[in-house]
């Protein structure tokens, strides 16, 4: 693999939210916190697991907190197919890092899939009570 996909990263998010985004996920391997004895993230249902695992992750670093896209692509309201999901994450076209099963298990996946569908879309302006007096 060249370095040219890497410093496209470096380049566009920062080294700074690169280290970050790697420190969380060697925190998170290296606590066992991406499998637990039942290979879900600990509590709650898999919506709040997968918000835990989200944040966890640093997802939120290129998604943004409500899946609203930044650096990274939009993934909600009305995210991608779980098959279309799970193919980006494992095998990504851009400069995504790799999230191979042994980092990021198949049931935390699911539970931050189970996150992002559970995000709502935005209410409309005529429904935002601020805006209308």
């Amino acid at each position: 693999m060249s370095l040219g996909p890497r410093i496209r990263i470096v380049a566009r998010l920062g080294a700074a939210t690169l280290i970050s985004t790697s420190l969380a996920v060697t925190l998170a391997v290296g606590t066992g916190f991406t499998q637990s004895s039942s290979g879900a993230a600990p509590g709650g249902d898999a919506a709040d697991r997968g918000e835990v695992l989200f944040n966890t992750y640093g997802c939120w670093q290129c998604h943004g907190y409500s899946g609203q896209g930044g650096v990274g692509p939009k993934l909600a309201p009305r995210p991608l197919s779980f098959n279309n999901f799970q193919r980006e994450v494992r095998s990504p076209r851009e400069d995504m890092p790799i999230y191979r099963p042994n980092i990021l298990s198949n049931d935390d996946l699911a539970d931050i899939y189970a996150f992002v569908v559970s995000i709502p879309d935005s209410p409309a302006a005529q429904d935002i009570e601020l805006l209308n007096p």
